[in-house]
């Protein structure tokens, strides 16, 4: 947050030499009497400490009052938001916090240009004669410019080294060319050396029938050793597959035995067994048939003559039934009279037979399930059996198959490898017959072959440092294009540094002209900074005849000095805008200038700057010369130490 500072009010405790002040500063000219130089001094210490930075500092413990530990200032401004900024000792210095008036970056410019207290850094620097470049550029962007300067040329000052590095790299390739070429021609020579050995060499086999009897043997001891790797290859194949068979050949067997332990009985007499239950099933339905037949024949004679007894296969042989059954019906079988409790007894009879038929046929129908279940695991038994011994035949013939071609395959191997051995011995044989032949040749075509196995290591080397060489090439045109794309940045900061320092200076220069102006004394006619940032002064020659430049400022009196840290100091104020954002001025007692050139002064910056606070001495005359108003401090408490 931003203060409003158009009008304002600061209040301050334990600063400097003052335990307590409170000032209403308002629109235009605030004249602030203090009763000594200390206070004076301690009004300038209140203003500074609320745009100090905030934290740890050894700089800033003399604005803290001598005997306090705790103080602040505290700023209410034209919206009415109060912004405090306290200051407390701690070991080796100060601890403060609290509110910001500005934003940090524009503090420091507020410190520098609006606050023009004895140790303001600009007056410092006037009077020592400092170069003004540092105090006047610091807080401008060109102090990133600066390090992004730095930056490119750290990294041109590495390119470089990369550079020459990869040139010193580079300073034998031509050698190295040269050395390859030769190289090179020397291997032509030797491999035409070797083709005219190599011709006479074949031209001495083609005359010898050992060397023609030496090849041959070597074409067969060639053909003999491809026949070897072949019969060793099907070998290695068979071996596996023996195993393998062997194997499964002894799994099939103990599956076969368990299969058959399992087994017991035949599906056939299963077949006969469930057959012969069906029988009984059969005839077993065909009673109860029967009995159903004359059940319902006896029943139909038992209800004919009354509606009243229900049908039931038990009776519980109440008066009123057997009323009933004590009559005489005719029999439906044999055409007899016969009671009906006599006949009902044997519907009974017949019933409880029917029963016994029905749990015969379930337990019948439970045993030729257990059959079927007994039959069908037979069967799956007897297939399981036929298709083990189904696979132990065909692993027995493909075993049996194998085994042979093994034997076969072994005896061709032993066959060949001792037609090998002879043959090898042969060409052993040959070979030293040859060799006593042709041993000048040979050693000719041996020097010969050594030397270009030599030479084209060596070549490969040389063409192998080459492509080195030629990396480093490439790194070097992609490094000289990087160096010179860093110097052309280079360049174009400098212009910029320079063009933003040269406008900054001009800005200076004619604000300094216009503040120097109203101050402006007998013997001085200007104040300008040179391209180098140095104060320069510009005098009338003792003749009247002409300027010229003192080397530096350091000739000037102690007013002289004064007035021109002043002007240096109001032009930065009004060089960078620091009205925008902080609209007041604080300056010390100006005894170093007449009422005329006060007077002269108020009425420039007045125009330029809202408020403008100058702290006196009471009791001067500086406040009724200056023609605006005036506010008189009111201490909280009349104590103000030197």
């Amino acid at each position: 947050m931003k203060a409003d500072l158009q009008n304002f009010e600061i209040t301050a405790h334990n600063i400097g030499g003052l335990t307590g002040i409170h000032l209403n500063i308002k629109e235009g000219l605030n004249v602030i009497e203090a009763p000594n130089a200390s206070g004076k001094t301690s009004l300038l210490r209140a203003f500074l400490l609320s745009v100090v930075p905030v934290g740890k500092s050894g700089d800033y413990s003399y604005i803290l009052h001598s005997g306090s530990n705790y103080g602040f200032v505290e700023v209410k401004d034209a919206k009415g938001r109060t912004f405090k900024r306290e200051i407390s000792r701690i070991p080796k210095g100060v601890q403060i916090r609290g509110d910001r008036l500005l934003d940090e970056k524009l503090e420091p410019l507020v410190r520098r240009f609006a606050i023009g207290g004895n140790n303001n850094e600009v007056l410092v620097a006037v009077r020592s004669g400092q170069n003004m470049k540092q105090i006047l550029l610091e807080y401008t962007n060109i102090d990133l410019l600066r390090a992004e300067l730095n930056k490119l040329e750290e990294q041109k000052r590495k390119l470089l080294t990369d550079k020459e590095a990869l040139e010193r790299k580079l300073t034998d390739t031509s050698q190295v060319q040269s050395t390859l070429e030769a190289k090179s021609a020397e291997l032509e020579a030797l491999n035409a050396r070797y083709l005219e050995i190599r011709g006479k060499q074949k031209e001495l086999q083609a005359k010898d029938s050992i060397s023609r009897e030496y090849e041959h043997t070597t074409q067969l001891i060639g053909e003999t050793m491809g026949l070897i790797s072949r019969l060793e290859s099907s070998i290695s194949s068979i071996k596996p597959r023996l195993s393998m068979l062997e194997l499964d050949s002894e799994n099939y067997s103990r599956k076969l035995d368990a299969a058959e332990m399992e087994k017991q009985g035949s599906p056939d007499s299963i077949s006969s067994s469930i057959a012969a239950l069906s029988e009984e099933k059969n005839q077993c339905r065909s009673q109860i048939d029967t009995l159903n037949h004359f059940i319902d024949e006896i029943e139909k004679q038992l209800k004919f003559p009354s509606r009243l007894l229900m049908d039931s296969e038990e009776t519980s042989g109440s008066i009123i039934e057997r009323t009933f059954f004590d009559e005489t019906i005719m029999c439906p079988f044999c055409g007899q009279a016969s009671q009906k409790s006599a006949l009902d007894k044997h519907r009974t009879q017949l019933i409880n037979l029917r029963k016994k038929q029905l749990k015969n046929i379930h337990q019948i129908e439970l045993k030729i399930s257990g059959l079927k279940e007994k039959e069908e695991e037979l069967k799956k038994l007897d297939k399981d059996i036929r298709e083990y011994k189904q696979c132990i035949s065909s692993t027995h013939l493909e075993l049996a198959s194998l085994k042979t071609r093994l034997a076969q395959t072994t005896t061709q191997l032993k066959a060949a490898e001792g037609k090998k051995g002879r043959l090898e011995s042969l060409g052993l044989e040959l070979e030293s017959k040859i060799e006593t032949m042709s041993s000048e040749v040979t050693k000719q075509f041996s020097s010969v072959n050594q030397a270009i196995g030599r030479l084209e290591i060596e070549i490969s080397n040389i063409e192998k440092k080459l492509r080195t060489k030629l990396k480093f090439r490439e790194e070097l045109e992609k490094t000289s294009k990087e160096l010179e794309s860093a110097e052309e940045q280079i360049t174009s900061l400098r212009q910029e540094i320079r063009s933003q320092e040269e406008n900054i200076r001009e800005n200076f220069n004619m604000i300094l002209g216009e503040v120097y102006a109203q101050l402006k004394f007998k013997n001085v006619d200007a104040i300008t900074l040179d391209p180098d940032f140095e104060l320069k002064v510009s005098r009338t020659s003792r003749e009247g005849a002409g300027y010229f430049d003192r080397e530096s400022i350091k000739t000037l009196s102690t007013s002289e000095l004064e007035v021109v840290g002043l002007v240096v100091m109001l032009s930065g104020y009004i060089t960078y805008k620091v009205m925008e954002f902080y609209p007041a001025i604080i300056l010390d007692e100006l005894t170093f200038l007449d009422f005329q050139r006060l007077n002269s002064l108020i009425e420039y910056i007045s125009k330029k700057i809202k408020s403008v606070i100058l702290t006196t001495l009471s009791g001067e005359k500086i406040a009724d010369e200056v023609q605006r108003y005036r506010l008189k401090a009111q201490p909280q408490e009349d104590i103000i130490r030197g």
